[in-house]
């Protein structure tokens, strides 16, 4: 599968309505480019609380690393630095991921992408060191 060409059929701006691992409700606006001639996959996205609160905002990039793998560099703003994230699997969604997801000793981490037809999912999963590995939050935004 040519996940970057995919992705990058997908361009534009969605929003959305979702909820985060608060159980609190968010606005998301995501933004997707194709880069540098088809090379990389850009996202921007922001979850914006109905008061006007930042939950989250990330800078994404998608592309090859110089093995030739498809991987994800997420930098946003609630971890301590930018994530390298495997391509793990596109059967159901294109998901990438860091760290064994049973292993309970350290954080892990899963970023799910849906395309279908003009609507983009975004779905985070994750566990914390000692907690339990699961789905926290994510939507599906409409192309605008």
């Amino acid at each position: 599968m040519d996940v970057i060409g995919q992705l990058a059929e997908q361009s534009g701006q969605y929003e959305g309505q979702g909820i985060n691992h608060d159980k609190e409700d968010f606005v998301g606006k995501l933004t997707l480019n194709s880069i540098l001639e088809g090379k990389a996959i850009e996202i921007d996205f922001t979850a914006t609380g109905i008061d006007g609160t930042c939950y989250h905002a990330e800078k994404t990039i998608i592309s090859n690393d110089f093995a030739g793998n498809v991987r994800m560099w997420n930098l946003n703003s609630n971890s301590p630095g930018m994530t390298e994230l495997e391509l793990r699997s596109t059967d159901n969604g294109i998901v990438f991921g860091i760290a064994d997801v049973n292993d309970k000793n350290s954080f892990r981490e899963e970023i799910k992408i849906e395309l279908d037809n003009g609507s983009i999912g975004y779905h985070y999963s994750w566990g914390l060191p000692g907690g339990e590995f699961a789905y926290r939050s994510g939507l599906k935004m409409n192309k605008v």
